[in-house]
């Protein structure tokens, strides 16, 4: 999908899996995205695939109701506690090991898991953001929620 048509489209629907997983990879593939994500994961325990539905969310301007955002904060803290953080630790110790690709696979395989499920917890259409898409309310949000200390964007 091209910026026009993040810009004119009317989004009235949440994305399917194998939607947010192709907009997870192109997004994913930047390496300043990636790195933005790590760090926030890192350094705040913040769950990169809710940070990057939230991306999503943003770019098409819309936002989930009070009681989904609840569950999706929730369903990401147990995919991140109970399923991917034991992944991750495997993975890291193997680095440079036999075994490693194989647990970056099966990582990988659970990422998309979590995706299906985040997206589950969206039962109710998107609400149309009132902010400017440069702001990216969705994300700051999660972030603030994950102890950020953010800045007031800057007036142009």
């Amino acid at each position: 999908m091209t910026s026009a048509d993040i810009e004119t489209k009317q989004w009235t629907s949440w994305p399917t899996p194998d939607d947010f997983w192709d907009f997870t990879c192109r997004t994913y593939g930047h390496t300043a995205m990636q790195e933005a994500c790590l760090e926030a994961q890192d350094s705040l325990g913040a769950d990169v695939n809710l940070l990057l539905l939230c991306l999503w969310m943003d770019d098409f301007g819309v936002r989930p109701n009070g009681s989904d955002w609840d569950m999706l904060l929730e369903a990401a803290n147990w995919w991140q506690e109970e399923r991917l953080a034991p992944l991750r630790m495997a993975r890291r110790a193997l680095k440079g090991q036999d075994g490693y690709e194989e647990a970056k696979t099966e990582e990988l395989a659970m990422e998309q898991q979590e995706q299906r499920a985040l997206l589950k917890c969206l039962t109710k259409p998107p609400v149309k953001s009132s902010h400017a898409r440069d702001v990216w309310p969705c994300v700051s949000s999660y972030l603030q929620i994950c102890g950020a200390k953010l800045k007031a964007p800057r007036n142009r």
